[in-house]
């Protein structure tokens, strides 16, 4: 008899994690405009603004928020500005696509104008995929990889974004693209191991 995937006879204090805490942490105490509720709730008892509590509040709010719009900047440095997508542009790989919702998503890519190379251990369901190159390659072999890479830039060009519908552990494919291209920049956000959102439930 199959184990349920969920198991309901757990603790409660099993489900919490320390990831958990910190999201939860991040949306309410760590959160600069939660922060900023604090003095301004001071202010309606008619706290006094040289009352060390009132002091303690705004600078907590204020380490807060210049702790955000630093985030903010270091993501703007590291992602660089938003790019204007053009799909018939861009080169889209995806994992597992050689039938069901792989397939699915690499034709309606390749119906938008994208370039989809599809990598897959198994033959591609519908040959006649429009805009759909198939590459057989099994993603956790990074030799395959690394020579499947080339092959795509040469047939089809650099890749800019990757999608893993199987939900197979991508790091293979990090490793050994960048390897292939050391001085390659990240293109698209999307490029971070070990799962891409192009694909649902990633």
């Amino acid at each position: 008899m199959p184990q349920e995937r969920y198991p309901h006879n757990k603790p409660w204090h099993q489900h919490l994690t320390v990831d958990l805490l910190l999201r939860v942490a991040n949306n309410t105490v760590l959160h600069p405009f939660v922060a900023w509720m604090i003095p301004l709730c001071l202010r309606a008892r008619a706290v006094a603004y040289e009352t060390a509590s009132f002091r303690i509040s705004v600078a907590y709010a204020a380490l807060l928020t210049i702790l955000y719009v630093l985030s903010i900047l270091n993501e703007r440095i590291a992602y660089g500005r938003p790019r204007t997508v053009d799909l018939s542009e861009e080169v889209i790989v995806i994992t597992g696509g050689a039938s069901g919702l792989g397939l699915l998503i690499a034709e309606v890519y390749g119906m938008r104008g994208a370039s989809v190379a599809v990598l897959d251990i198994r033959e591609l369901e519908n040959e006649e995929a429009r805009g759909v190159a198939f590459y057989k390659c099994d993603v956790g072999d990074r030799v395959q990889v690394a020579a499947v890479a080339k092959q795509i830039e040469q047939d089809v060009g650099l890749l800019f974004s990757a999608s893993d519908c199987p939900h197979m552990l991508m790091r293979p494919v990090h490793e050994a693209w960048y390897t292939h291209h050391p001085h390659q920049q990240c293109r698209c956000r999307e490029w971070k191991a070990p799962s891409f959102p192009h694909c649902p439930g990633s």
